[in-house]
């Protein structure tokens, strides 16, 4: 998200910063395009350990859950079953849903939120230009 300063930064350094040879504010610009980078890594590190955390307490709720509910199962329950069976509905389909959890939920929240800003940016940037690129933005066939 923060990364969608670049452009303004850009279209700083490049319409005022470089045509009226003002060094002071084009270092200013590269500053903070380093900044930009800089946070957008580190929000990027705090991202990932977030989607794990929330994972693994997700993931913990689940299996205690699970592990309850086995637990009040009778014994007919286990004797009909194989014993494998079981065990691999709880390592494999857990394993799955943490998959879909950390993974899958991150990316659609960070996509949606990346699209929103971005649109929001080309907006701010020229409204002209951006509704001419949604014009001539592939559509899906079908």
């Amino acid at each position: 998200m923060v990364s969608i300063a670049q452009p303004f930064l850009v279209r700083e350094a490049v319409d005022v910063a470089i045509p009226q040879q003002d060094v002071r504010l084009l270092l200013l610009v590269v500053a903070g395009m380093i900044g930009v980078a800089v946070v957008t890594s580190l929000l990027g590190v705090v991202q990932t350990w977030m989607s794990a955390r929330v994972g693994q307490e997700v993931m913990h709720g689940l299996r205690t859950r699970l592990f309850t509910h086995l637990q009040g199962q009778s014994l007919g329950f286990f004797t009909r079953s194989r014993a494998g069976e079981v065990q691999s509905r709880l390592i494999n389909d857990i394993g799955g849903m943490q998959g879909v959890v950390t993974t899958t939920a991150t990316s659609i929240a960070s996509n949606l939120t990346t699209a929103i800003a971005t649109a929001a940016a080309m907006i701010a940037l020229s409204w002209r230009l951006s509704l001419i690129s949604l014009v001539v933005v592939p559509r899906p066939s079908g």
